[in-house]
């Protein structure tokens, strides 16, 4: 194998040829060589001359050696190593096929497919609809679904170079409509149900979702993939991993997956009674609030944000909507108890909630500009008092009638980034049916966080906490408490919490070739930049353990979609960097 390692018997592997009857190299081309003439000791300690032949070969049964292909003719698609002799033997097994010839072909900033080409004995079967989709069925009964050709090209004749070996670069190229483009129906409840669900999370017409469709080629990535695995939990009561999206990203292809799980007991997480009495807080809650009250009041997990508004604003609609947004999310009215055992969360039946306006319009331009940098640095940094306050608090900065600053500001222990955006898009849309006098179409939330906090807490407990708490015991293990990147200035004896965000810029071409490595390592966009970003702190610390912090949404159950809350975590990413 690569690795120069005795494959298993009846495995693929290059053949290597030794013996007294062995060459010494090749006459005046010393590179190619030492290209082809290597040194090897096996484990037995006996040390030999090979000769790499580039064969791809294995064992039949009687003992003889089969073709299989040649080492330049092995492929990586989507993380698999692919050799496509393999599947043009295959296709050659079947019925009235006299010869095939499988390439890679990839478009820009797409997945690398396979293409096979086949020539027949019978003209006439070529010409039938259901040809190729016999020789699909035949080849998917003996070979993996990573193996099989994306599009069949029946061919009158194979085109030949002048020594007589078939000219693969004249190949009729596919065209790019027919291979990515040409629309197969999803075929059977997993398969309709599945492009569904991709329609709303892609944000595409459901009618051109094709069975061979690519999630990430539509746009898919990590994220998604996540709320992906959360619809087909809720949806269909099955239970995949991210492993098998990136393993079978096409439709028809995880609909076979999913079809193939048996179902499971789905989680749920219900509402719990209230009764105005203090609810145990999630674990991110506590967390949270231990630091808060070692601090001694801090404005550390504030979360600001500064909008600028233009044309007729109101700030009384402003205010009512804000106001539904409280009444709807519990965590943005709960306070935190100090209790026996640790921290309790109340939820605010009643509460005030007003919009301070701060009127500028009396100042120039510039004293506007000092003003408002001032007062949203302000408020930035003014602490939330946790026992009192809502998690909510917002401010208008009036610059004339028709233009102003609304800044909002929530405390990390009720919120998150994915908070973020539902509290714009539920503001924007409560405005505008308070606006027009109509009744909010949002939808009723199935729970609250206290009821997730409550699930959470029963949930990891026992046998699953133990498993817990084994893997992140194993996985950090001897993990280094600092890196070891070189300082400009010595480390301070308490953090400061200084810093700045660096960006960078990618121009098209670098961005589509990313994807590309991307898409045929079957990895997410984030899962390269990380790697390389890793690679880069490896060098330049000299270290090959490196650690990386990085915040994940958390939320795997559907009903969390829609909720303001703190469910976000942050992963310590380990990173081996030695090979």
């Amino acid at each position: 194998n690569r690795d120069l390692a005795l494959t298993p018997y009846k495995s693929i592997g290059e053949l290597y040829l030794a013996g007294d009857g062995l060459a010494r190299g090749y006459l005046n081309q010393a590179e190619l060589t030492n290209q082809h003439f290597i040194e090897h000791t096996f484990s037995d300690g006996l040390n030999k001359r090979l000769y790499k032949t580039g064969d791809l070969v294995r064992y039949l049964a009687d003992g003889n050696l089969a073709f299989v292909g040649r080492v330049d003719e092995q492929v990586k698609i989507r993380g698999f190593r692919i050799e496509l002799g393999e599947i043009e033997a295959q296709l050659q097994t079947c019925d009235s096929i006299q010869s095939a010839v499988v390439v890679v072909h990839q478009a820009e900033n797409r997945e690398k497919k396979l293409i096979a080409y086949v020539l027949s004995t019978d003209a006439t079967q070529m010409q039938t609809l259901d040809f190729t989709e016999k020789l699909n069925a035949n080849l998917s009964k003996h070979l993996p679904d990573y193996m099989l050709p994306s599009l069949i090209i029946p061919v009158q004749d194979f085109p030949l170079t002048a020594n007589g070996k078939i000219d693969k670069k004249a190949l009729p190229s596919p065209e790019i409509t027919v291979m990515e483009d040409k629309y197969t129906a999803p075929k059977g409840r997993i398969e309709i149900k599945l492009a569904t669900i991709w329609s709303e999370l892609l944000n595409i017409p459901v009618e051109s979702i094709s069975a061979k469709a690519n999630f990430f080629e539509l746009g898919g990535h990590s994220l998604l993939s996540i709320r992906l695995l959360a619809e087909i939990r809720a949806v269909l009561d099955k239970e995949l991993s991210v492993k098998d999206i990136f393993e079978m990203p096409e439709l028809y292809q995880l609909a076979k997956k999913i079809q193939q799980q048996d179902s499971f007991a789905k989680v749920t997480i219900a509402p719990i009674n209230r009764d105005g009495v203090p609810l145990k807080t999630s674990f991110a809650q506590q967390r949270l609030w231990f630091i808060d009250q070692m601090d001694g009041g801090s404005a550390h997990y504030n979360m600001p944000s500064a909008l600028r508004m233009h044309g007729n604003f109101k700030v009384e609609i402003a205010e009512a909507a804000f106001v539904a947004i409280i009444k709807r999310h519990e965590s943005l009215r709960t306070v935190f108890i100090d209790a026996d055992d640790g921290p309790l969360q109340v939820i605010k039946e009643q509460f005030n909630f007003r919009i301070k306006v701060t009127d500028l319009s009396n100042l120039t331009k510039d004293k506007q500009q000092q003003k408002i940098k001032q007062l949203v640095q302000l408020d930035a940094v003014k602490a939330f008092n946790l026992s009192t306050d809502l998690m909510l608090r917002v401010s208008y900065l009036q610059l004339s009638d028709e233009e102003g600053v609304l800044i909002s500001n929530m405390h990390h222990i009720a919120s998150d980034g994915w908070s973020i955006g539902i509290l714009i898009h539920e503001f924007v849309s409560l405005y505008k049916t308070i606006q027009m006098g109509v009744k909010s179409d949002l939808p009723e939330l199935p729970i609250q966080y206290a009821d997730y906090a409550h699930w959470q807490r029963n949930w990891l407990e026992g046998e699953i906490l133990e498993q817990q708490l084994d893997y992140w015991h194993k996985q950090l293990s001897g993990l280094p408490q600092v890196h070891n990147l070189p300082l400009d200035h010595k480390r301070p004896e308490f953090q400061s919490y200084n810093g700045a965000i660096q960006q960078v810029s990618l121009d098209k071409d670098i961005l589509h070739a990313l994807h590309n490595i991307a898409l045929d390592n079957q990895v997410t966009f984030f899962m390269l930049l990380h790697a390389a970003f890793a690679i880069l702190i490896s060098r330049y610390s000299n270290s090959n353990d490196i650690v990386i912090g990085s915040p994940i949404a958390n939320r795997t159950q559907k009903e969390l979609e829609g909720l303001i809350g703190f469910f976000v975590n942050t992963l310590v990413l380990r990173s081996d960097c030695s090979g």
